[in-house]
């Protein structure tokens, strides 16, 4: 159970602590007085959205905290240990702090966590009912969801949905591909043109740097002609190294080696090698230039290749073979369209099966859930004084798995029948406020029996009904609040009059011109009896209106 609240600085709210009670709580006060405050703060502290216009006028941060008394073998319990945050046995809490320009701080047992980590904590600790909810069941569009929940299909919805999107997603891949090859049988011609041409080029890497080296090589020859001639002359012409060389080494032989000493002839013999493989380089490259291997004509013809191809496929010449690979895929591709296509057929067709399986599953279950779902909410309308109504969840399904969505096959309703002899008829256009109001209490009950959240709150959920009709939803109310702590924001005297414990919420100008929202327990059954007498009679409580609440705490 939620055993306190504590705000502070949450819009008109400066300092609050509630202190709650099991069973049935409700708050009362004046239209404006704030009680939606309370419940913005109870959003917050359980991973609601924060904003900055929650922080008060005057104050610099928000805060809400709220402690929780839980059973010690309570599944949160588990969840925090895999996050290793601790606790106290049978104790949890919770707290937000909002900064004046919208940003927040999470903590659970004063240990920092995620809002999205709150957010899950704190849904499954309360379950808060608000006037929207109430109203989204007047779109069908909602009911499957409201059923797989009561059904607890959560786990299956999840597969389903997961192979609706596989399914899909091979099917678009499916006829991606045929489009694909549809568009390019007319390109195939131009694309083997393509290739044909590719293969006369032949491009190589980096072919274009290599070239342009070479070119410049080309450009120079004349002059690397007669460096190298020069060259040729100074090693091995008649006034050349060599000669030169060789004449001195027979003057120093005539010596001999024992006058001269072996070093000078081993340097001799040194220098007439590196003379001699100097003169066959030069020898080389004037062979390799007079046979034109490197003739500036043809490296020219060879780069014209290349820049005219890459121009034509709008890339640079160093992708040219990144261009001839995607070119021959596709064309591989068009060749091998049969056995490509096969195959993504086989793909597509597994996982609709697989789809199929999981809906045809979930839809049997829903059909289940939905007979007793539809049981549990005719049980509950009796002592809601609907007596006479019918409420019908209807599962109609579609075995044409190609006329399925991400929801299976199943197209799920609530019906009403309001009254005997009128066919059941979808909630939008059957059931006024008042009813639409019970029968989402008769869901709530229905929920409430499976449901391991410790805490209900009930945001006027007797709207728009008055009487017999509120007394009835008060007692139906107060039963939920034998197995569940139920919180209700209510304008109903006899809603109010069944409570375990009352608070009443005000608003009052201060004498500092501040207005602020102030929050009280009544504890006297006088003091109750006059807030329901109020409730009853309005700003004049009369001694009509004291008699009426008595009767009624009564």
């Amino acid at each position: 159970m939620l055993q306190s609240l504590s705000i502070r600085n949450v819009v008109l709210i400066d300092t609050l602590d509630i202190d709650l009670e099991s069973g049935l709580c409700v708050l009362t006060g004046e239209t404006g007085a704030g009680k939606s405050i309370l419940l913005d703060s109870m959003g917050l502290v359980l991973g609601a959205r924060s904003e900055r216009g929650l922080v008060g006028k005057s104050a610099d941060k928000a805060s809400v905290s709220a402690v929780f008394s839980l059973a010690p073998d309570h599944s949160i319990f588990e969840i925090l240990n895999e996050q290793d945050i601790s606790y106290e046995e049978g104790e949890l809490v919770l707290r937000r702090v909002v900064q004046s320009d919208g940003r927040s701080k999470a903590f659970i047992n004063d240990q920092a966590v995620s809002t999205t980590f709150l957010k899950d904590i704190g849904g499954r600790l309360v379950d808060i009912h608000s006037q929207f909810e109430t109203h989204s069941l007047l779109d069908p569009k909602s009911h499957c969801g409201w059923l797989d929940m009561f059904g607890g299909h959560e786990n299956i919805v999840k597969k389903m949905q997961h192979a609706w999107h596989d399914w899909q997603d091979a099917r678009r891949a499916l006829i991606d591909a045929k489009k694909f090859i549809e568009d390019s049988k007319n390109q195939e011609e131009f694309l083997k043109d393509c290739l044909d041409e590719f293969e006369r080029v032949s491009p190589l890497d980096n072919e274009e740097a290599d070239l342009m080296e070479q070119r410049h090589v080309a450009q120079a020859a004349e002059s690397i002609v007669k460096t190298c001639s020069l060259g040729m002359d100074a090693v091995d012409g008649e006034q050349g190294a060599l000669p030169q060389i060789y004449q001195a080494w027979k003057e120093f032989d005539r010596l001999g080696e024992d006058l001269v000493g072996s070093e000078i002839f081993d340097s001799f013999s040194r220098a007439e090698a590196e003379l001699k493989e100097l003169s066959s380089l030069i020898e080389q490259k004037l062979d390799r230039i007079g046979h034109g291997e490197t003739s500036l004509e043809t490296i020219d013809e060879r780069l014209h290749a290349l820049r005219s191809l890459a121009r034509k496929h709008h890339c640079l010449t160093d992708q040219l073979l990144e261009k001839q690979t995607e070119l021959q895929s596709q064309y591989d591709l068009i060749n091998a369209q049969d056995t490509n296509l096969a195959k993504l057929e086989v793909k597509m067709n597994e996982a609709k099966d697989v789809f199929y399986s999981l809906a045809k599953d979930l839809s049997g279950k829903r059909k289940n859930a939905a007979i007793e779902l539809q049981q549990i909410v005719m049980d509950s309308l009796p002592p809601l004084k609907l007596e006479k109504a019918t409420f019908v969840v209807s599962v109609e399904s579609d075995q044409d798995v190609d006329k399925a969505d991400s929801h299976g096959l199943d197209d799920v309703k609530f019906l009403l029948s309001a009254n005997p002899g009128m066919p059941p008829a979808p909630l939008n256009k059957a059931a006024s406020g008042g009813e639409l109001s019970r029968i989402m209490l008769a869901l709530k009950v229905a929920f409430s029996k499976r449901s391991t959240v410790p805490v209900m709150v009930f945001d006027e959920i007797d709207s728009g009904i008055g009487g017999a009709t509120a007394d009835a939803v008060g007692e139906k109310l107060e039963s939920m609040a034998i197995d569940h702590q139920v919180l209700v924001v209510t304008h109903s005297p006899q809603v109010a009059a069944k409570a375990k414990r009352h608070f009443i919420v005000s608003k009052a100008t201060a004498n500092d011109n501040m207005t602020r929202t102030s929050v009280v327990t009544l504890y006297s059954h006088e003091e109750r009896r006059e807030e329901i007498a109020r409730m009853l009679s309005g700003s004049e409580i009369t001694s009509e209106a004291r008699a009426a609440a008595e009767r009624l705490l009564a």
